[in-house]
Protein backbone atom coordinates (compact mmCIF):
# COMPACT_ATOMS: atom_id res chain seq x y z
CA UNK A 1 0.00 0.00 0.00
CA UNK A 2 3.03 2.15 -0.18
CA UNK A 3 2.50 5.65 -2.28
CA UNK A 4 -1.42 5.32 -2.16
CA UNK A 5 -3.00 8.82 -2.28
CA UNK A 6 -4.51 9.19 1.73
CA UNK A 7 -5.94 12.45 1.66
CA UNK A 8 -5.05 15.94 0.95
CA UNK A 9 -2.85 17.58 3.64
CA UNK A 10 -1.77 21.67 3.69
CA UNK A 11 -2.81 23.83 1.05
CA UNK A 12 -4.43 21.12 -1.31
CA UNK A 13 -7.24 20.99 1.76
CA UNK A 14 -10.42 22.34 0.62
CA UNK A 15 -10.36 23.46 4.38
CA UNK A 16 -7.06 25.12 4.92
CA UNK A 17 -6.76 28.30 6.09
CA UNK A 18 -10.70 28.74 6.63
CA UNK A 19 -12.27 28.68 10.18
CA UNK A 20 -14.02 26.27 11.57
CA UNK A 21 -17.89 26.48 11.19
CA UNK A 22 -18.13 26.35 15.20
CA UNK A 23 -15.92 29.07 15.54
CA UNK A 24 -17.65 32.00 17.73
CA UNK A 25 -17.14 35.24 17.15
CA UNK A 26 -15.91 37.02 19.50
CA UNK A 27 -16.38 41.26 20.47
CA UNK A 28 -14.14 43.58 22.28
CA UNK A 29 -16.02 45.63 24.34
CA UNK A 30 -13.85 48.79 25.04
CA UNK A 31 -13.31 49.13 21.48
CA UNK A 32 -16.32 47.53 19.72
CA UNK A 33 -13.72 45.77 17.12
CA UNK A 34 -15.57 42.24 16.12
CA UNK A 35 -13.07 39.31 15.35
CA UNK A 36 -14.49 36.16 13.38
CA UNK A 37 -12.91 33.71 16.01
CA UNK A 38 -11.24 33.40 19.12
CA UNK A 39 -7.80 32.25 17.08
CA UNK A 40 -8.00 35.93 15.59
CA UNK A 41 -8.96 37.65 18.91
CA UNK A 42 -6.01 35.88 20.59
CA UNK A 43 -3.51 37.01 18.17
CA UNK A 44 -4.71 40.31 17.83
CA UNK A 45 -3.31 41.08 21.78
CA UNK A 46 -0.79 38.08 21.66
CA UNK A 47 -2.55 35.55 24.11
CA UNK A 48 -2.61 31.67 23.14
CA UNK A 49 -5.87 30.85 22.38
CA UNK A 50 -6.44 28.02 24.62
CA UNK A 51 -5.62 31.09 27.70
CA UNK A 52 -7.94 33.69 25.99
CA UNK A 53 -10.77 30.49 25.40
CA UNK A 54 -10.66 29.99 29.29
CA UNK A 55 -11.16 33.22 30.18
CA UNK A 56 -14.05 33.44 27.90
CA UNK A 57 -16.05 30.27 28.48
CA UNK A 58 -15.62 31.10 32.16
CA UNK A 59 -13.10 28.34 33.07
CA UNK A 60 -10.83 31.56 34.19
CA UNK A 61 -11.55 34.82 35.54
CA UNK A 62 -12.10 36.70 32.67
CA UNK A 63 -9.73 39.88 32.98
CA UNK A 64 -10.20 40.94 29.20
CA UNK A 65 -12.40 43.23 27.96
CA UNK A 66 -13.31 40.13 24.93
CA UNK A 67 -16.45 38.67 25.02
CA UNK A 68 -18.59 36.07 22.91
CA UNK A 69 -19.90 38.12 20.44
CA UNK A 70 -23.66 36.64 21.27
CA UNK A 71 -23.26 37.67 25.13
CA UNK A 72 -22.62 40.64 24.59
CA UNK A 73 -25.59 41.59 22.25
CA UNK A 74 -27.36 39.82 25.11
CA UNK A 75 -25.67 42.04 27.94
CA UNK A 76 -26.57 45.38 26.40
CA UNK A 77 -29.98 45.97 25.29
CA UNK A 78 -30.59 48.74 22.30
CA UNK A 79 -32.36 51.74 24.32
CA UNK A 80 -35.81 52.57 23.06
Amino acid sequence: MEGQYRGCKGWRNPQFGKSSAAARPVVNTSTAVHYASVTAAAEAIGMPMKHLYARLSGRNKNDTDFQFASQSALARPEAA
